[in-house]
C-alpha cells in the first residue's frame, strides 16, 4: 500500500486508502494522505465537488489517504474537516488544482500529519488547530 510508507512502523491494517482516479493520461494524478498522532480518536471528512469521501475515524499512528484525478479545468479542491475530543472541529483545503495554487498548499502529492498542536503538511507548511 503506498500510502503506507509514510509511517515505516505501521502494518497494513493501519491504512485505510481509497481510489477514485479515471483513467486519463492528461490529467494529473493527485493524492492526499492523513496520518493521525492524536492519541484517541481523529474523525476526518473529506470530500470535493464531485466527491464525498465520507467520515474515516482514525486512532494512533493510523493512515487515511486517497488518490485521484484533477479535472480538466485544474479546478479540483479536496477539503477536509478534522475534529476530536478537546479542539475545535477545523475544516480547510488539502489539496488544489493548478488553477488555484496557493502558497499553503502547494503539493501534488500531499502528505499530512496532524497532531495535537496542529498539521503539518509535506514537512513544511504548518497550520496550528483554532483555540479549543
Amino acid at each position: 500500500m503506498v500510502f503506507c510508507v509514510l509511517m515505516l512502523v505501521l502494518d497494513h491494517s493501519n491504512c485505510i486508502e481509497q481510489d477514485i482516479t479515471q483513467k486519463n493520461i492528461f490529467q494529473i494524478k493527485g493524492s492526499v494522505t492523513i496520518t493521525s498522532l492524536i492519541e484517541g480518536i481523529l474523525q476526518v471528512h473529506c470530500h470535493s465537488a464531485n466527491n464525498d469521501l465520507g467520515v474515516q475515524t482514525l486512532s494512533l499512528n493510523q493512515v487515511y489517504g486517497f488518490h485521484f484525478n484533477e479535472n480538466i479545468w485544474g479546478t479540483t479542491l479536496f477539503t477536509c474537516d478534522f475534529s476530536t475530543p478537546g479542539k475545535n472541529t477545523i475544516g480547510f483545503v488539502v489539496w488544489e488544482g493548478w488553477f488555484y495554487r496557493h502558497p499553503f498548499v502547494v503539493c501534488i502529492d500531499c502528505n499530512w500529519v496532524v497532531s495535537f498542536r496542529g498539521f503539518l503538511v509535506n514537512h513544511g507548511h504548518f497550520k496550528p488547530w483554532p483555540d479549543a
